[in-house]
């Protein structure tokens, strides 16, 4: 599991497999990776105490 980004299975939402084989799935909210644009406003956050909208 390691090798798909799963470091554990209580991490995934829920999966799949698509027609080729292949296993497709969505970790929970909490285990997603964070965007640049997640790190950028967290920062202007920090910075101003001010949640800055999404565009």
């Amino acid at each position: 599991m390691l090798q798909s980004g799963i470091s554990s299975i209580a991490d995934v939402q829920y999966a799949t497999i698509e027609s080729n084989g292949q296993i497709g799935y969505t970790l929970k909210q909490k285990k997603q990776s964070a965007t640049k644009e997640d790190i950028q406003r967290l920062i202007h956050l920090i910075q101003t105490g001010q949640l800055k909208q999404q565009s």
